[in-house]
């Protein structure tokens, strides 16, 4: 759910994260939460973050991806810079009406998670 304080219609969709490797970005990542994949009753009550828009640009999607550490010296990430161009996996995309935002403009970020769902909502600043 992206929110931008009108009634704008928001498609979630899922993306390879290797196809937005070449996508401008308008910010930097922003790490949401820490997640112990080892618990299955996993619980995030709704987090507040903000994020802050590093260049001009047309705000159109959201692409939410994962990075889990496997050992020491192990990552497994699907951020777009990082994967393969054989990479299948896919993350969750979330389309918005076109919003035009500029350097320096912030968006607030609430997450959380139950019962292995996630929700987000961003809210422009």
């Amino acid at each position: 759910f992206l929110d931008f304080n009108d009634d704008r219609e928001v498609h979630k969709l899922s993306q390879k994260s290797a196809a937005a490797k070449n996508w401008k970005t308008l910010s930097d990542p922003m790490a949401l939460t820490h997640i112990d994949l080892k618990n299955k009753n996993n619980k995030v009550d709704t987090i507040e973050k903000t994020l802050t828009i590093t260049k001009d640009g047309t705000l159109n999607a959201l692409l939410l991806y994962f990075e889990t550490t496997l050992s020491a010296n192990n990552v497994l990430s699907l951020h777009p810079a990082q994967v393969a161009a054989s990479n299948h996996w896919s993350c969750p995309l979330f389309l918005v009406e076109d919003k035009v935002v500029n350097k320096g403009d912030a968006m607030q970020v609430q997450y959380s998670l139950k019962n292995l769902k996630s929700n987000i909502e961003i809210h422009a600043l």
